[in-house]
């Protein structure tokens, strides 16, 4: 038998308290699903990316079937929703599904070790790091094939299959392997349908295909042991600016910047050595004008009577893929309006330098700064004017900090600094320095307004383990404490 015991005095003021948890909750779940959102709409950007790529990108899940594939697939005459769900040796020879697929390939090494070097190519790759696939040639058939198997025209491509990937396609090095869940292959194949054609073609009489090699839409050179041209077509001596007579009798080096001079030229003696060196590679060219472009190089040594007498290679120019590569890579890590790093930016970095100090037995500060009365300027002045206290402040504290430090705008009017190798008690020289910085340019440029910071400090000793977001917590509460006193 149970008894209804009466509440306790004072239980009236429960509901008070949960609405005011579950108000607060609330709000960091709208937090949450904004964050959500952001993410969301980024994954968006980057699969539309993949999506327009001219080179056909795919995720294969376990079994084998496509569960992504971008519209360039559309050369074979498939739309990217027809091979969805379908297996890939809907595109793939069956020739090749039986030399490049897992089931097929991997019980002939049964109980031996290949190590990195001789690892299997697969097309179903799940290898991560060092042994993933690369540079796997393999043949795709179009959707007609076996219709017009007599007019077969095979697109050969160049995969490069990624393994064990997760929903972000990255591993923690940290997480131990039976962890890990693999989740399918994600893979890149560009077309080399014509290069396959064009050696081919320099096989056979040179005259016949002269025409061919001359007009390719490829750059081609052959040179000798040290590096002195022996033939170019009219291509190669396109992307370098030069007029075709004018690169008679020159040498490598005169079209490769000063950068990469001694790689390009170890890498070709090494070559003609009998090196097993991979025949791709990428160098920073010099136009005639003097300008930058950047190159991929496909390489084969040439060789007679059991002698090296040089290289035969292929270039593309492709400047325009690496300004797209870093433009990508500063608008996720990098601040646009600062220039400095953003918070995603810093928080990688950071991670990076804490790992090494641990290691090192070296402590580091974590320096949280804050404008103080932004808001004020923004509504007095305007935004514009804002912005341009976001910049003044952004260099004032990378000046005052070393180039190693770590300084990133983490929000609005938020700043963050990582100050490696430094010790406990430089913390007062350390904002004596940021201060004296900003009065010394307030006192030189005369504005409508004179932009000060609050800061907060913490310091890191080796031995503590702790994450990065919690110590940037902590500088900002300390932070709010310094923009209190100022207020006070």
């Amino acid at each position: 038998m149970t008894t209804n015991k009466k509440p306790k005095r004072g239980s009236k003021k429960a509901p008070k308290k949960l609405k005011k948890k579950v108000g607060r909750t609330g709000k960091q779940q709208v937090k949450t699903n904004n964050a959500q959102k952001s993410n969301d709409g980024l994954m968006d950007i980057y699969q539309s990316i993949l999506y327009e790529l001219p080179e056909i990108v795919y995720k294969i899940d376990p079994e084998g079937t496509f569960t992504f594939i971008s519209k360039a697939v559309r050369v074979l005459g498939y739309e990217p929703k027809e091979l969805i769900g379908k297996h890939y040796n809907k595109i793939v020879h069956p020739d090749d599904v039986r030399c490049f697929g897992r089931h097929y390939v991997l019980p002939k090494f049964m109980g031996k070790k290949t190590g990195d070097t001789h690892a299997p190519k697969l097309f179903d790759e799940r290898r991560t790091g060092e042994r993933k696939t690369k540079d796997l040639e393999i043949r795709l058939i179009s959707k007609n094939w076996r219709r017009e198997k007599r007019n077969l025209r095979e697109f050969v491509g160049l995969v490069s299959a990624l393994g064990d990937v997760s929903s972000t396609g990255h591993y923690d090095k940290e997480v131990k392997t039976k962890q890990k869940k693999f989740l399918g292959s994600l893979g890149i194949i560009r077309d080399i349908t014509g290069r396959k054609y064009m050696e081919e073609a320099l096989r056979q009489s040179e005259k016949r295909y002269r025409d061919i090699v001359e007009k390719a839409g490829i750059a081609i050179l052959i040179d000798d042991v040290n590096g002195k041209f022996r033939y170019y077509n009219e291509k190669f001596a396109e992307i370098f600016g030069y007029e075709y007579e004018e690169l008679k009798n020159q040498s490598i080096e005169t079209l490769v910047h000063p950068d990469d001079i001694k790689k390009v030229m170890r890498t070709h003696r090494a070559r003609l050595d009998g090196k097993n060196l991979a025949p791709f590679y990428e160098f920073k060219g010099k136009r005639k004008n003097g300008s930058m472009l950047h190159l991929e190089v496909h390489a084969v040594p040439l060789i007679d009577d059991d002698k090296y007498i040089g290289t035969r290679s292929y270039l593309w120019d492709i400047s325009h893929r690496k300004q797209i590569e870093e433009h990508l890579r500063t608008q996720t890590l990098q601040d646009e309006l600062t220039g400095l790093h953003n918070r995603r930016g810093f928080v990688i970095m950071a991670h990076q330098q804490m790992k090494m100090a641990i290691r090192n037995q070296e402590g580091f500060w974590i320096l949280f700064a804050d404008i103080d009365k932004l808001k004020l300027i923004n509504d007095k002045y305007g935004h514009r004017q804002g912005d341009n206290a976001l910049k003044i402040v952004a260099k004032i504290i990378q000046a005052s900090f070393r180039t190693s430090d770590i300084v990133a705008r983490i929000g609005g009017d938020e700043f963050a600094v990582l100050a490696i190798e430094s010790h406990e008690e430089n913390e007062k020289l350390m904002i004596k320095r940021l201060h004296d910085n900003l009065r010394q340019y307030n006192a030189e440029h005369k504005h409508r307004y004179k932009p000060f910071i609050s800061i907060g400090t913490v310091y890191c000793e080796p031995q503590h383990s702790t994450s990065i977001e919690e110590l940037l917590a902590r500088a900002d509460d300390l932070m709010y404490q310094d923009k209190r006193n100022h207020k006070a």
